[in-house]
């Protein structure tokens, strides 16, 4: 990518195997890059015209800055001199939603909610995704891995000899969920007339899709990310069943059938409203581990309750009594005087 660029090992007697610059690339058309006014590491992807037109109504920065707004953030756009109708999109370092595997209900909950607010978010916006599949939903992880990690080998830390060290979602700061890649959205029609037509994407499974009978746009989002749901987390773990009902209604054969994206978070908030602390908490269970396995992980799970219940006495305490010395009048004229 640098013309002027000569491999570190060059001359030397270090093994390329030990040195980061021989990692290879194979994400295409995304490469990673450092941004120099601040160190910042970023991705870069090659995009073209219509993916720059969809981004420029969802991913510019007052639109970003609504906590609603799931879509990747553009921080600046280059517009490639050689081909008119293509763009180099600088964004964040992002990581696959899926990866590190989620541990604990709460996690799949929140990732649940994060992704139907950004798709109602999304069709308010007049946009349908259309393709808002496994590949196309990231993460900004950096409150998992607080040393970072190698943008071309994630299991690695930055020098992409070490592992990674990270920690789970439950025990971070909040992670944010976010759609990617716009190349086949399309925008919506105020009159509701929102027929398209094609077969591309990375769900297949969409039953209307086709290239020569005509379907509405936005139902096939809610059918693509309700089957996200139902292969990532239904299918693997069992005491996620609160959510069937969500995800048998988003992935209706019949697209009528389907409610909107707004409907399915109402539906979604209804359902995982019951479910709160040592249930969201508590470790995802897969249908098919084995009697050992469920007791060693069921130990280890009631071990970390227990330390979040004592952590919790421990500290409720303090949290009362900074509240109630931040009330006193007097401490805050003092303050105000300072």
């Amino acid at each position: 990518f640098r013309p002027d660029w000569k491999p570190s090992w060059t001359g030397t007697k270090l093994d390329p195997d030990y040195c980061e610059d021989s990692i290879p690339h194979f994400v295409r058309p995304v490469m990673d890059a450092t941004r120099l006014s601040d160190g910042a590491v970023v991705a870069i992807k090659n995009g073209k015209q219509r993916e720059d037109t969809i981004s420029r109504r969802l991913c510019v920065p007052e639109k970003t800055s609504d906590p609603r707004n799931h879509c990747v953030p553009i921080f600046e756009r280059i517009h490639d001199e050689r081909e008119p109708k293509s763009y180099f999109l600088v964004m964040p370092l992002l990581r696959r939603f899926n990866d590190p595997p989620f541990y604990a209900v709460g996690e799949v909950v929140d990732f649940v909610r994060q992704t139907l607010e950004g798709l109602e978010y999304m069709h308010q916006e007049s946009v349908a995704h259309l393709d808002c599949s496994d590949g196309n939903i990231m993460m900004d992880a950096s409150s998992l891995y607080p040393e970072g990690f190698h943008p071309s080998m994630q299991e690695r830390n930055k020098n992409g000899i070490d592992d990674a060290k990270r920690r789970r979602r439950i025990d971070s700061r909040s992670v944010k969920y976010y759609f990617v890649d716009f190349g086949l959205s399309v925008f919506l029609r105020e009159d509701g007339n929102n027929i398209v037509l094609g077969q591309d994407g990375q769900d297949q499974e969409v039953p209307e899709l086709s290239e020569s009978v005509p379907y509405h746009a936005p139902p096939v989002d809610i059918f693509i990310l309700g089957n996200v749901y139902q292969n990532n987390f239904l299918k693997k773990y069992k005491n996620l069943e609160f959510l069937r009902p969500l995800v048998d209604a988003m992935t209706q054969k019949d697209p009528k059938a389907r409610p909107s994206a707004s409907e399915a978070f109402a539906q979604f908030k209804s359902l995982s409203l019951p479910r709160w602390g040592p249930a969201l908490r508590w470790r995802l269970q897969e249908r098919d581990e084995t009697g050992l396995s469920r007791f060693y992980d069921d130990t280890f799970a009631l071990a970390r309750e227990g330390v979040y219940v004592v952590r919790s006495i421990i500290t409720a305490p303090l949290k009362v009594s900074k509240k109630i010395i931040s009330s006193l009048p007097f401490l805050k004229t003092a303050s105000s005087a300072s």
